[in-house]
């Protein structure tokens, strides 16, 4: 069980420490410090990096042998550039419509940092949720998953990555992103295919959100509900039709870069065909060993390997997507929402 079900029950113990740890640093830090960019990026190495460390000391694990550290090469930079652009629709437009049933937290952060530097705010809103977040979601946290498939790894990543917000508003969006982000991962072999993507998605939207609050915006609702005389028609929804229908638009540029970067990568991981027979078949969600184990195809599977080189029980492979520390952390989440909407 204590190897089986290895990553829910760090996420139970990260969502624990984040809640309590955010609760007392509201409590004994000054406001005018955790709502500046040294106060963000505070909480970032407290909150998610600090207990990762602690965690790892108290299992026993070398942190160097759970990240993915491949290199990624030229090619695969641009088309990870290429494909964060091409979805960030459909992220903006999840994300207004989203907005428009709950309360997006996102533009008072930037409105409240405006002030400062944007190099300032690129780097606490941008570089250091893109590396430490990545580093504890799909470095860590990704390989403690190495048990499941690699469907379930996903899932469960992208649940937790979206719960750690502690907003609905967040939590829609950030879990489709960590789903995404664990397949190029898990494509790459290198967290570097998480970091990237993520810090494009929060520069851009510091750079966009910072941009809008230096301009005056005309009140669009009021001059279009006088043009066409129908109350509760706003740029807002007009502008979700908008964003959706790019969105849509993109997605079959968007699926063929995705594929490009699986087949890209499929053939720079491939092992010699003298390999391939003696390896299982199946899509088993590939853990980060040293360079002296063999990696297989993704198309034949991977061979699943324990950290100390030992095969698992076969039985254990694949442990249920939720157990009882899974189902934990979405109530401690529900409970924390729901007092959070009350209070």
């Amino acid at each position: 069980m204590s190897k089986r079900c290895a990553g829910n029950k760090f996420m139970l113990f990260l969502l624990i420490w984040f809640i309590v740890g955010l609760l007392l640093l509201s409590q004994f830090m000054p406001v005018s410090f955790m709502s500046s960019p040294w106060g963000l990026i505070f909480t970032q190495l407290v909150l998610l990096l600090l207990p990762m460390f602690v965690w790892a000391r108290v299992q026993g694990d070398k942190l160097s042998l759970f990240m993915p550290r491949e290199k990624l090469g030229a090619k695969n930079i641009l088309l990870l550039v290429l494909f964060t652009y091409l979805i960030l629709p459909a992220t903006m437009a999840l994300s207004a419509i989203t907005a428009l049933f709950v309360n997006n937290y996102v533009p008072q952060v930037i409105a409240e940092l405006v002030d400062y530097p944007l190099w300032l705010m690129l780097l606490a809103m941008a570089v250091t949720p893109g590396v430490v977040e990545e580093v504890v979601f799909r470095g860590y946290l990704q390989s403690k998953h190495k048990r499941r498939t690699i469907h379930g790894a996903a899932f469960l990543n992208g649940l937790f990555f979206g719960i750690i917000h502690l907003n609905l508003h967040q939590f829609f969006y950030a879990f489709v992103l960590g789903v995404v982000f664990v397949y190029l991962v898990h494509h790459t072999r290198s967290v570097w295919a998480g970091i990237i993507p993520h810090f494009l998605f929060n520069a851009t939207s510091v750079v966009i959100g910072r941009w809008a609050l230096n301009f005056e915006i005309p009140d669009i609702m009021e001059a279009e509900q006088a043009a066409t005389g129908i109350p509760g028609v706003s740029a807002e929804v007009a502008g979700i039709i908008v964003i959706t229908g790019l969105a849509l638009l993109l997605m079959p540029l968007t699926v063929s870069v995705y594929r490009t970067i699986v087949r890209h990568n499929g053939r720079r991981f491939a092992t010699p065909p003298v390999m391939v027979d003696a390896l299982p078949q199946g899509n088993t969600f590939e853990s980060f060993e040293s360079p002296e184990i063999p990696k297989a195809p993704e198309t034949m599977g991977e061979m699943l390997l324990d950290y100390n080189g030992e095969e698992p029980n076969k039985k254990d492979a694949t442990p249920p997507l939720f157990d009882i520390y899974a189902i934990a952390v979405v109530a401690v989440f529900t409970v924390f929402v729901l007092l959070t909407i009350l209070g």
